[in-house]
């Protein structure tokens, strides 16, 4: 995919990683042009999140639960 954008042969790309072993899903997007945004100069989220910016848990479960690691 990089070569192709190096020469030419087209401006954007995706590039999805299905190992299953290692990675599960990883997807890289790629281009030859440069973003036309400009990326914030600070952090836009606050230093703190106040206890009801959160959605509730619910800590009531039913049911059998899988782990997978």
């Amino acid at each position: 995919m990089v070569r192709c954008l190096r020469t030419g042969r087209g401006e954007t790309g995706l590039v999805l990683a299905n190992g299953g072993s290692l990675t599960y899903q990883h997807v890289v997007c790629l281009s030859s042009k440069a973003p036309t945004f400009q990326y914030p100069a600070a952090n836009p989220l606050p230093e703190h999140l106040d206890d009801k910016s959160a959605p509730p848990i619910n800590q009531i479960t039913e049911g059998e639960a899988y782990i997978e690691v």
